[in-house]
């Protein structure tokens, strides 16, 4: 007899005009809060939920970050690019994949303005996630250069404040200190550099400079700053 009230009042709540109400507050707004539809429909938490998700079948989804949308013709080139490292490396079974270094720059925020929680939306329980392309700024970021091999992780070099990334730095500074750690533990020849296809990256001087050290480059598809080597031939094996 002690539910009684509860679920009377759940039914006082759960009427096809609320149904409504609050459907078309998702639709306005995906990123509406569980407390803001039961501020406005003057009900409670369990009322809302069960609205949301036992009638309307919503549930709270959190947004992917991609930096592109990539067209269909990029997409194939990437499953291309897939598939050719697995026959070149023989699924991971290659010792060749000992040769690849790869790395990037990337930037590291001091913190993020948007929390997960905050990126929250409401979908369909069978509708995929959403994504988010735009990154928004922060009090401050730094970047880095990143670098590791199959056996390990390899380097990371900053990038001094006020300097971009261009080839006279990734030649002299980056590329140059990511080599002499590999030295430490193994000669030059035959080792494979895998980056993306950054202006400093493809640069007549880092090419020059990357012959005469006896590097070999890796190809890269298009706007794919997610495909490293080392870690889909990791994939693959598991």
């Amino acid at each position: 007899m002690e539910d009684a009230p509860h679920i009377d009042r759940l039914r006082t709540a759960v009427t096809l005009e609320n149904l409504e109400v609050v459907h078309q507050l998702v639709v306005v707004d995906p990123h509406t809060t569980y407390q803001q539809i039961e501020n406005i429909m003057q009900i409670r938490s369990a009322a809302t939920e069960v609205i949301l998700h036992e009638y309307l079948g919503l549930r709270k989804s959190r947004c992917r970050s991609m930096p592109y949308f990539l067209t269909e013709a990029q997409k194939r080139d990437r499953v291309d690019y897939c598939l050719e490292m697995l026959e070149t490396f023989d699924g991971c079974r290659s010792k060749r994949v000992y040769d690849i270094i790869t790395g990037d720059e990337s930037w590291f925020y001091y913190y993020d303005p948007e929390t997960k929680r905050q990126s929250q939306v409401s979908v369909a329980s069978n509708d995929p996630p959403p994504t988010k392309v735009c990154r928004k700024c922060s009090v401050g970021k730094h970047m880095f250069a990143i670098f590791f091999m199959k056996s390990g992780f390899n380097t990371i070099i900053p990038l001094e404040d006020g300097k971009t990334v261009i080839a006279n730095w990734y030649t002299t500074e980056c590329i140059t200190n990511v080599l002499k750690q590999v030295e430490k533990h193994r000669r030059l020849n035959n080792l494979i550099l895998h980056h993306d296809n950054a202006s400093a990256h493809r640069a007549a001087q880092t090419m020059e400079y990357l012959d005469v050290q006896r590097v070999k480059l890796m190809g890269h598809p298009a706007y794919s700053p997610d495909l490293r080597p080392v870690r889909l031939l990791a994939i693959s094996k598991n």
